[in-house]
């Protein structure tokens, strides 16, 4: 069957061929931005005459959040080494939402420079699988909220403070969701408050249910 490749489209219709010749592709998936549905249609069909699958996804209104959200639907229960991120078709916004979004998922993602292909590194492991459950579970708590007490948190989610704690800050040998950069911490008075940082909401974005 090949590899899925996912792309974002808005200018480039050429540049979806990218990749063709160097992996076994079997389907692309196009996601689109509103106003660009008749060039997209017409980069499918181009895509289609290499004997490839062509799908096309509808983009909301927020670039990012709709790009985590796509890409979450996507790989929903599905091996991550089956699909490659190809920027190159994009424009620089949706180029760089798009390989966010594949880093965050430890998906492999190239582009172009010139006429030549180019790889592009990636993590080992997405951020979502190198947080723990419990880590999940707090940014979770954070994406339906504000500012949050840190006793609040411990109470919704039946946790001590000092284990709580232990998973916001970490230690010397093991990363916090501060240290991810997911969260931000506030001393007001004698409470601590938290809320999640704009990469945390960008990530809980594409987390979905999972």
């Amino acid at each position: 069957m090949g590899y899925t490749i996912i792309a974002p489209f808005e200018q480039d219709a050429k540049a979806l061929l990218l990749g063709l010749k160097e992996f076994s592709i079997g389907r692309v998936i196009l996601l689109v931005p509103k106003g660009r549905m008749q060039d997209a249609r017409k980069a499918a069909r181009m895509v289609e005459g290499h004997a490839v699958t062509v799908e096309i996804k509808d983009m909301g209104s927020d670039l990012v959040d709709d790009m985590f959200r796509l890409f979450s639907t996507i790989l929903s229960r599905k091996d991550p080494d089956l699909f490659l991120v190809n920027i190159a078709a994009g424009s620089l916004s949706s180029a760089s939402a798009a390989l966010s979004a594949a880093f965050a998922h430890g998906l492999r993602a190239f582009g172009k420079e010139g006429k030549e292909l180019v790889m592009y590194p990636v993590l080992n492991l997405s951020y979502y699988e190198e947080l723990s459950d419990t880590k999940m579970r707090i940014l979770r708590v954070l994406s339906r909220h504000a500012w949050l007490p840190l006793q609040e948190i411990a109470k919704r989610l039946g946790l001590s403070i000092s284990l709580l704690s232990y998973h916001l800050n970490g230690n010397t040998s093991y990363k916090g969701l501060e240290a991810y950069r997911l969260v931000q911490l506030r001393q007001d008075g004698r409470q601590l408050l938290v809320r999640l940082s704009s990469l945390g909401a960008t990530l809980m974005a594409g987390a979905g249910k999972a």
